[in-house]
């Protein structure tokens, strides 16, 4: 009886104490040199940091770190639980070497007895708003058309504010660290039409034309008749408008059409698909290839432009499916990166003979997957191999 009225003499931590315990712990568990501050709102910075992660309460901080998963943590972001103060390319950073592995089991324990706490007494999470919910067979035309327009049909506003003049939705090629985007864009357009060998005349398809930077450019500058197809009808309503603000709408346009159904528009002698490979998927790979393949005409070259993954083991070639993520529920639905050695394969499976490939230009977006090695920026050119076209065309540097 006597302890356990010594123990009712206890008091209970109180939330924020709790709170304050466990963002301690995770401090520790990250390098000394990380520059990263976590803290409460209303708590002042402590010293001069990088970026710094502030909770808006014990319960927020509870709901952003359980289920201890990066899903977690993004939702919890979205919902407002917590702010990034600073860079918030360095407290992605620090998410690498952050290490538990750092503290005593006993630590770890106490971490984990606290943080269940603060979220059993967080109650419930806000429901989000805009989230993906895909329904029907993963990479058919119908659940395609809707994942794709869930990402670009935010708004045409909404991508002004950070794209370049030309709304080029894709990685720039930078001649020099001081070149400006405008030009860099300006002149990975012109790298593409180059390496595609585009002249007077000449038909050329964008499969995934976002909103016309490429057909309109390729017009202008080259002399082509271009169509784009995209499965957005706010981009192919904008790149129509592009080509009339340039002058080019006779030679330009655009059509809200799935790259199987390409059949119905002809065929070309160049096919570009820049930034829309990562939609298709592992499995509609070869599919992909061959729409693109039968859309040539014999000796025509295809550039294929994306974010690839890297091999990191010789075992099965990776995949990683953003669609199970924080990225694919709210950004890229049923968005999935492959690498280079899987889409070669399929590229030659569907008759293609590679010519060459162009790696590791420069990305701003996912800048920090990017520095880590994580990502690469990959350009296939592909040709529909004719009788004489592979031995009379010779390599060119800028290949």
């Amino acid at each position: 009886m006597a302890r356990s009225s010594a123990l009712a003499g206890v008091a209970r931590p109180s939330r924020e104490s709790l709170a304050r315990g466990v963002l301690a712990l995770l401090v520790r568990a990250l390098p000394t040199d990380s520059g990263v501050e976590l803290a409460l709102a209303g708590d002042r910075p402590t010293r001069d940091t990088l970026a710094r992660l502030v909770f808006s309460s014990p319960g927020a901080l509870g709901r952003a770190l359980w289920p201890p998963t990066p899903d977690a943590m993004g939702d919890a972001y979205l919902r407002g639980d917590f702010d990034i103060e600073g860079d918030i390319a360095a407290l992605a950073r620090a998410g690498t070497p952050f290490d538990l592995g750092r503290l005593a089991w006993s630590e770890r324990a106490a971490l984990l007895r606290d943080v269940l706490r603060l979220r059993r007494d967080a109650g419930a999470a806000t429901a989000l708003t805009r989230c993906a919910r895909l329904r029907g067979r993963r990479h058919s035309v119908a659940r395609d058309r809707t994942a794709v327009r869930f990402h670009y049909d935010v708004g045409n506003a909404f991508y002004t504010l950070w794209l370049d003049r030309r709304m080029t939705y894709s990685c720039a090629y930078f001649g020099s660290p001081e070149t400006e985007l405008a030009d860099a864009q300006e002149a990975k357009l012109d790298l593409v039409c180059r390496k595609l060998a585009l002249r007077p005349g000449q038909r050329l398809l964008d499969i995934g034309c976002g909103w016309g930077s490429l057909i309109v450019y390729a017009a202008q500058r080259y002399g082509v008749e271009a169509v784009g197809v995209t499965l957005s009808d706010k981009q192919a309503r904008e790149a129509d408008a592009q080509a009339r603000e340039a002058r080019v709408a006779d030679r330009v346009r655009a059509f809200v059409l799935d790259y199987r159904e390409l059949a119905r528009l002809g065929s070309f002698d160049a096919v570009a698909s820049i930034g829309m490979f990562e939609h298709v998927g592992s499995e509609k790979l070869r599919d992909y290839f061959a729409a693109s393949y039968r859309a040539l005409r014999p000796g025509g070259l295809f550039l294929n432009h994306g974010i690839a993954a890297v091999e990191r083991s010789r075992g099965p070639l990776p995949r990683v499916r953003l669609s199970v993520d924080f990225v694919g529920r709210h950004v890229f639905p049923d968005g999935e990166l492959v690498t280079i050695a899987e889409a070669t394969d399929q590229a030659r499976s569907s008759g293609f003979a590679v010519v060459y490939r162009t790696w590791r230009l420069y990305m701003a977006g996912a800048r920090v997957g990017f520095e880590r090695g994580e990502r690469d920026v990959a350009q296939m050119l592909l040709e529909r191999p004719s009788a004489c076209a592979l031995a009379s065309r010779p390599l060119l540097p800028w290949w």
